[in-house]
């Protein structure tokens, strides 16, 4: 037993004195080398947290573009967009649920009587403000709005600018500015405003004409059985 002793005595000792001294230096700067240590942990968790928070924003707008989209669609379809106010319009009308004229928002529809909303129990905004549709020579874009200040840092009206001549084909494509970590932060509307046939249009004027004006002689037939006229005379039946 006393041996098993002395060799852990003398282990001990070689490790002192081969260790000793830079056990003693790492002792003497233990907090500076601790607080490195927290430095570099801290450092790769704001990494991350900037990393993914970037990518969660860009999703969070690549869904909202996608889904209005998708919803202008519908509109499109059953309604006809004919034209759009100007060449900028915030989407801020998808909880309507009812309006006169054939105007809503800033779409003008040629079925304004075939609108099915509220599409939505609140309108999409990022930063508290609307996207907006943007008119250009390539057709229709939703793009976040005005002000708005992007994952990748630019900003929508002051970096990123868009007239009817602008290319937002090119924006979004890889390395656009509206193309961030591969989240594409627009989405391109698939029908064309005014894309609208007058013929088929009259038409369906006319056959919606002719279906009230028999939903009304309809209705009025059971209160015609009630009278026969004869020589301008009314005899009750």
């Amino acid at each position: 037993m006393k041996k098993l002793e002395d060799v852990i005595i003398s282990i001990d000792e070689r490790v002192d004195r081969s260790f000793g001294r830079f056990f003693a230096k790492i002792a003497k700067h233990f907090s500076v080398f601790s607080s490195l240590v927290l430095v570099v942990l801290l450092a790769l968790f704001l990494f991350k947290v900037v990393h993914y928070r970037t990518y969660y924003l860009s999703s969070v707008i690549e869904q909202d573009v996608v889904r209005i989209a998708r919803i202008l669609a519908s509109v499109d379809k059953n309604c006809t967009v004919l034209s759009m106010n100007g060449e900028y319009m915030p989407v801020n009308f998808l909880t309507v649920k009812s309006f006169v004229g054939s105007s809503v928002g800033g779409l003008n529809l040629a079925y304004p009587q075939k609108w099915q909303g509220p599409y939505a129990e609140t309108s999409p905004t990022y930063q508290q403000r609307f996207y907006e549709i943007v008119r250009t020579r390539e057709g229709l874009f939703v793009v976040p709005g005005q002000g708005v200040t992007l994952p990748n840092g630019f900003i929508m009206g002051r970096d990123v600018l868009i007239d009817y001549d602008t290319s937002v084909k090119k924006m979004l494509s890889k390395g656009g500015v509206l193309n961030h970590q591969g989240s594409l932060l627009g989405q391109q509307l698939g029908f064309k405003a005014g894309d609208w046939d007058p013929k088929i249009g009259a038409n369906r004027s006319t056959a919606d004409r002719i279906n009230s004006y028999i939903k009304e002689f309809n209705q009025a037939m059971p209160f015609a059985k009630n009278h026969i006229t004869v020589n301008e005379e009314v005899i009750d039946a």
